[in-house]
């Protein structure tokens, strides 16, 4: 290769494994119910990496396809640089740029996936699609062009092939093993679920409109996800972020929020301050058309919340600052009220009733699941749903 393109592949190439080994421990993060920094999160669902990530089209054979994409990268960057000190003959030249285009028709074909049938584009993966076809340019400068086109009456050197199919093939799999090792899919754990889920005993048929809702109506849903929350609890908020992401690549999934402040000062109406948890919980009562947007940024800022617990006060103070933001009239009334207290006491006395004791305490169609593996277990539970009715 000639020296002055070798640096331009070198950064290409090192970039797109970098970019999608992100992606790929994101990927297995995700099922694992324990999401690493989430550095796409752009927002609206037309830029979802969450999405993408875990989509049907995300995998090839319960692998992230960006496994793949590391194995053909550093398949191309290692050969490069082989190449250019001359350890290889310059054979393997042609096969780096076939296995270059090959990677960019399918960044292509993944492209067109995301726009027609996820309708959300994953920002970072975008990114690698793009250096994908950025990295042909360098290489057709670069490499001796009487190896670069050579497809046309093109016979395999079956050896070669064996050679790259096999090291991309192995390379993927170590890979593999190492981000199980790292994130656990917690299959077994899932298994078990799904089994004791479907030997359970329907709990929770309340027919009630819960006030904090989204997706369609019970009757029309593929699954109705009904979860008690404390917003203080930090299982809480690692199962709520796990239930966003499913919902996002399950429209037709309805997620329905009950909550159950463990600490419940205050939630009775009677005359004694509300505890950290009971406000919150009044708080996101009393947000009007922003109660899902307030949820969300109360679990976003859990550790605030956390730090403040004995000081209700200021997180009054900025709860309703963030209220002002979105033009929300001030709530603090609304949470004095004897109607708001009713109102999140009467789900307190529901999780009660149900012999609730700690949050989160998650139930799929009236059935309660215990809250571990928990991406793994809705996708069973929802194929079996989904497979059921097709049959009907």
């Amino acid at each position: 290769m000639k020296k002055r393109f070798f640096i331009p592949n070198l950064i290409l190439f090192t970039s797109s494994i970098a970019v999608q080994l992100y992606l790929s421990l994101r990927s297995y993060s995700l099922k694992a119910d324990s999401a690493v920094v989430n550095l796409c999160g752009i927002g609206g669902d037309q830029w979802d990496c969450d999405q993408a990530l875990t989509s049907a089209f995300s995998e090839l054979f319960g692998i992230p396809i960006s496994h793949y994409a590391i194995a053909l990268s550093t398949f191309c960057l290692v050969t490069l640089i082989l190449l250019q000190w001359r350890w290889l003959e310059s054979i393997w030249s042609s096969w780096v740029w076939r296995v270059a285009v090959f990677s960019a028709l399918a960044s292509f074909c993944m492209l067109v996936i995301s726009i027609t049938l996820l309708k959300t584009l994953c920002p970072l993966c975008t990114v690698c699609y793009i250096l994908s076809f950025l990295v042909l340019w360098p290489l057709k400068k670069g490499l001796p062009k009487t190896q670069l086109f050579s497809f046309v009456g093109f016979k395999p050197d079956i050896q070669v092939l064996g050679i790259i199919a096999v090291s991309t093939g192995v390379f993927t799999l170590l890979l593999h093993g190492w981000s199980l090792q790292i994130y656990p899919h917690q299959e077994s754990m899932a298994l078990s679920n799904y089994a004791d889920w479907r030997q359970a005993q329907t709990q929770y048929p309340s027919l009630e409109v819960n006030y904090l809702s989204s997706g369609p109506q019970r009757s029309q849903a593929a699954l109705t996800i009904t979860e008690f929350v404390d917003f203080l609890c930090p299982h809480c908020q690692r199962v709520y972020k796990v239930l966003q992401t499913f919902k996002k690549v399950h429209p037709d999934v309805r997620l329905e929020y009950m909550h159950f402040p463990l600490d419940s000062r205050g939630c009775q109406g009677k005359e004694e301050p509300d505890s950290a948890s009971c406000y919150l919980s009044k708080a996101v009562f009393c947000a009007n058309t922003n109660q899902i947007e307030l949820q969300d940024f109360i679990f976003e800022h859990q550790d605030t919340w956390n730090n403040l617990r004995q000081d209700v006060e200021e997180i009054k103070k900025q709860i309703q600052n963030q209220l002002n933001q979105w033009q929300v009239s001030d709530i603090q009334e609304c949470v004095k009220s004897l109607e708001t207290s009713q109102a999140v006491f009467k789900q307190i006395t529901e999780g009660k009733s149900l012999k609730i004791k700690g949050t989160p305490a998650l139930f799929v169609n009236g059935k309660k699941i215990i809250p571990s593996a928990v991406h793994a277990t809705l996708e069973k539970i929802y194929d079996s749903e989904k497979t059921k009715t097709s049959v009907q």
